[in-house]
């Protein structure tokens, strides 16, 4: 086997090195600093902190974040709400902002533009992560090889220029799972709570990780054990009473209405398909191999091993806590994946990494994974994913929107919001279309189809969804 042999000679580590060099280099020149998610927020309460040393928007705040934000993300209360003191707060906790301090001041003390913050900040945390993991967990040199492939060849690349917290949510869970499997539940648990401050659904995460650490020191009698869990998984709700504190509530999310509702009768079979499998969405879409591979070793390790089990479990369950969001078209690090979805990547890299044998087979399907993950990346813009994508439909989307769009009935809100370049408050009307060829029309309970162009044309397929009816085209 020439490709196993020749793994022997690579020194992944130093690999590694280079490639953070690689990445470095690169955004230290990167020329497309884009306003995208829920900047306003979090570059925003970097302002705040260093302006005056709290997380309340001021007129001076708003002064100072006009020249390189946006006015209209100052005109949307889906990012700062009015506090019990009248005061303009974040939704989002403060907690990533807070990290982000330390490299704006550093960008700011050498003259480089203070919008790289996200860039570098990001950059740091996962190249800290990988070097903790390579020290301490990730020692053999298969091993290092699959973790290096599976972060820098998956979307973990796509989120390092995205502005909020997910790279930084990603890398929390991957060390958290790997701690979790070495039986150090304290610091899997922490990882794992920290993660949650910047992303409520994953609060089902930590609290799996309660009962396997409370299980633990019951079976040991460890009274300490079990006073530290009680205090660390209590960690969770420092977001909720920050939020008691300066809204009233435990989250903001429940003052929210319409296209920001969440709420379990968001919950679909179809939303939670669309998570792994949507063409514009899906993480399947994305990182192929990852997803399927991935898969198949966790649900082989369940069927032999009750903490696997309960973890999937735990993962599926997160994925339906994510559905409760009626935004579910959200901004994302270009096409996709949807930021729903990735929470489960850290897992998929841990169990491939940890469980992947090491012959023949394998080495094929990793020279196929390099080369295809090349692709999807490529698709998606690399390193620099327009992040303006979110609202365009996918090359895989047009192509089957093109040839049998029959076969494609998304909820609404993907196909309206990726066909018509907006965002609408509400579902409208939309018709995917190619000069005067109609391929496709999403028509909102209420209303009839009455485009003249479309009507000529030979309908093949009506499909109802719950919110409205759509109508495919043929030749």
């Amino acid at each position: 086997m020439p490709f196993l042999s020749q793994i022997k000679r690579i020194n992944i580590p130093s690999l590694f090195w280079l490639v953070t060099i690689v990445l470095f280099l690169f955004y230290l020149n990167y020329p497309n600093i884009q306003n995208a998610g829920d900047v306003i927020e979090y570059y925003g309460t970097t302002e705040s902190i260093l302006n005056h040393g709290g997380i309340n928007l001021t007129p001076q705040d708003k002064s100072a974040l006009s020249s390189s934000i946006s006015p209209g993300y100052f005109n949307d209360n889906q990012y700062y709400l009015t506090g019990k003191n009248g005061e303009k707060y974040p939704v989002h906790f403060a907690g990533y902002s807070l990290m982000m301090v330390p490299m704006r001041l550093a960008l700011r003390s050498i003259g480089q533009d203070e919008r790289m913050t996200f860039v570098f900040t990001n950059l740091l945390i996962l190249t800290l992560t990988v070097f903790y993991l390579f020290r301490y967990f990730v020692v053999k040199r298969w091993q290092q090889l699959l973790l290096l492939l599976g972060i820098y060849l998956s979307p973990f690349i796509s989120f390092i220029s995205w502005p909020g917290p997910e790279l930084m949510i990603m890398c929390l869970l991957l060390l958290s799972v790997f701690l979790l499997y070495k039986e150090q539940y304290l610091f899997a648990l922490l990882f794992a709570v920290l993660a949650t401050w910047q992303s409520q659904p994953l609060i089902i995460i930590p609290f799996f990780y309660c009962l396997v650490a409370l299980y633990a020191a019951i079976t040991h009698k460890d009274i300490k054990m079990i006073s530290a869990v009680v205090v660390v998984g209590g960690l969770v709700f420092i977001p909720n009473l920050l939020n008691i504190l300066l809204f009233g509530t435990l989250s903001p999310w429940t003052l929210f209405s319409g296209k920001h509702l969440v709420s379990v009768s968001n919950i679909t079979t179809q939303k939670f398909l669309e998570l792994f499998i949507d063409p514009n969405l899906g993480l399947v879409w994305y990182g192929p191999f990852l997803l399927m591979g991935g898969l198949i070793i966790i649900i082989k390790r369940a069927s032999v091993d009750l903490k696997t089990a309960l973890l999937l479990t735990t993962l599926l369950l997160v994925a339906l806590a994510y559905e409760t969001n009626a935004n579910w078209n959200n901004g994302t690090a270009g096409f996709g994946p949807t930021r729903y979805i990735i929470f489960m990547i850290p897992y998929l890299i841990y169990f491939i990494t940890t469980y992947l044998s090491k012959n023949l087979t394998s080495a094929i399907i990793l020279g196929l994974t390099i080369v295809v993950q090349f692709l999807t990346l490529s698709v998606n813009g690399g390193l620099s994913p327009q992040f303006v994508n979110s609202l365009y439909h996918t090359p895989y989307s047009q192509y089957i929107l093109k040839t049998m769009p029959e076969w494609y009935n998304p909820t609404a809100e993907i196909f309206v919001e990726r066909t018509l370049h907006t965002e609408p408050d509400s579902l409208i009307k939309a018709t995917y279309k190619e000069g005067t060829a109609c391929f496709k029309t999403f028509v909102p309970q209420g209303q009839t189809e009455n485009s003249s162009s479309c009507l000529a044309q030979k309908k093949v397929s009506l499909f109802e969804l719950s919110k409205g009816l759509y109508i495919s085209y043929g030749n």
